[in-house]
């Protein structure tokens, strides 16, 4: 039987702006998530420029629980090895059709990170 781990999302704060009415980064606390499935992805090396540094991409399966607010340009902390660290969700995730998914996850997150 498949079991996910307990996973961190800090989910963009759309209200917040600077003096001049502008969009600034700025996240929600962050809320656990259970029951997430990590599935490793691509490790990429980055250009000649960065030659420490590496992508790292993961694909998150998350809960068919989760309430489907939107995850574009949400922070996912994971704190288990061998994957812990914070990443970027790419894009923004949709459910798949209920009816073609019957498993506990029913929505692929991208995520990734860069080091170096």
């Amino acid at each position: 039987m498949i079991k996910g781990r307990t996973v961190r999302v800090k989910l963009r704060d759309r209200s917040a702006r600077d003096s001049f009415g502008n969009d600034v980064e700025a996240y929600l606390a962050p809320e656990a998530v259970g029951n997430v499935v990590v599935q490793p992805g691509a490790c990429a090396e980055l250009d000649s420029s960065r030659p420490e540094g590496v992508k790292v991409a993961l694909t998150l399966h998350w809960p068919r629980t989760w309430d489907h607010r939107s995850l574009r340009g949400a922070r996912v902390t994971i704190d288990a090895q061998p994957y812990a660290g914070e990443y970027r969700v790419v894009g923004d995730p949709k459910p798949f059709d209920p009816t073609l998914c019957p498993t506990d996850w029913n929505m692929p997150v991208e995520v990734e990170a860069v080091d170096g």
